[in-house]
């Protein structure tokens, strides 16, 4: 589906079959992310790994934070600190026993009009959008340079940690020191990147695992995947232009009655014995996008979501207020960079573990 965004041309991909074209086929032509305002001012001028454009420091930024921060090792190193993090949440809840708690993550939501008319960038000072945002982020830059600051101290100490529990500061500091990077490693660019970052029995939960793979599928972290077009190439017969905006629709393909049986149905046991896996092999499935930009955090956010939901649900019992039933929940989603509920839940919870009640 092609859409003219004011002066800028987007295409909307919803099936599996044209995805794979674009995040496999043609690949290399669609490495680049759109640019978008909010992007641009929060990350020192896009250098985040994120939205940076693929180039030679994109690549090594991308190979330096999978080696150093997002490795199996690295992750489990940090169980501790999820846990102790996860229990102080699990305390928090289980102190407002019988209250309505709000569930819901406010994640913000941007659509911006010089986002759409690039000729119109004066309109981000008339309507005051972009002097906001720089405010923003003259105070997370000050933040950002206390934490660096902080860490070149701690370097010259002679009772700084030893290299293996190295923070992503540490790390980017001792590159920056060493100069072994072919680009310049700049401290706006280590604050950039810095702004992308029992377990055990978890992996024993199988149907905890369909359950976060079936939830992903129906609701997928960004509903819309966003590439740019470097180059003019032919998907699926049509010719696309360079520079063009394409957006990959995860949440329709994960809803393709092609591939899915009840397709809008809750139904995790359709994942059992079944080889489709989220890293990318399966294009019907890419809640976490595909190719060279795939997201490279998988395996921490499964670490996260699968311990927090374990916790949540071993330590609490949970329903609904005012006597809701389940199949009444509305499950509509408000869609942006990422995608979040459009309407709180709210729940009711009560701790049932015995460490919770010999703690209250």
């Amino acid at each position: 589906m092609q859409l003219q965004l004011g002066e800028v041309l987007a295409i909307i991909i919803s099936s599996p079959k044209v995805a794979k074209e674009v995040l496999k086929t043609h690949d290399t032509a669609f490495t680049n992310r759109p640019v978008l305002l909010a992007i641009e001012v929060m990350s020192y001028d896009n250098s985040g790994m994120v939205f940076a454009p693929y180039d030679d420091y994109c690549r090594q930024m991308r190979k330096l934070c999978v080696m150093q921060f997002l490795r199996v090792k690295r992750i489990q190193s940090f169980r501790s600190i999820r846990e102790e993090e996860v229990w102080n949440l699990i305390e928090g809840i289980s102190s407002s026993e019988g209250l309505q708690i709000n569930f819901t993550e406010k994640i913000s939501s941007l659509t911006y009009v010089p986002d759409l008319f690039p000729s119109l960038k004066f309109l981000s000072f008339l309507t005051g959008k972009k002097p906001a945002l720089e405010k923003m982020h003259r105070k997370l830059d000050k933040i950002l340079d206390d934490i660096i600051n902080d860490h070149k101290k701690k370097r010259t100490s002679a009772n700084r940690h030893a290299s293996d529990r190295d923070d992503i500061v540490d790390v980017l500091l001792k590159l920056q020191e060493s100069g072994e990077l072919e680009f310049n490693l700049t401290s706006n660019r280590i604050k950039a990147v810095t702004l992308n970052i029992d377990e055990v029995d978890i992996q024993k939960l199988d149907y905890l695992k369909l359950v976060v793979k079936e939830t992903l599928r129906l609701h997928p972290p960004a509903a819309l995947i966003p590439r740019e077009s470097r180059e003019k190439c032919e998907i699926n017969g049509y010719e696309i232009p360079n520079n063009t905006k394409v957006y990959i629709n995860a949440w329709a393909i994960g809803r393709d009655t092609e591939y899915w049986s009840d397709a809008d149905c809750f139904h995790p046991e359709r994942f059992q014995g079944s080889h489709i896996d989220f890293r990318g092999a399966n294009f019907e499935f890419i809640p976490f996008g595909r190719g060279r930009r795939i997201c490279p955090g998988i395996s921490f956010a499964l670490a996260t979501i699968e311990l927090v939901l374990s916790q949540l649900v071993y330590h609490l019992n949970w329903k609904l207020p005012n006597e809701i039933k389940p199949e009444e929940i509305d499950m509509s989603e408000s869609f942006g960079l990422s995608c979040r509920r459009k309407n709180d839940l709210k729940l009711i919870a009560t701790p049932w573990s015995p460490l919770l009640h010999e703690i209250h």
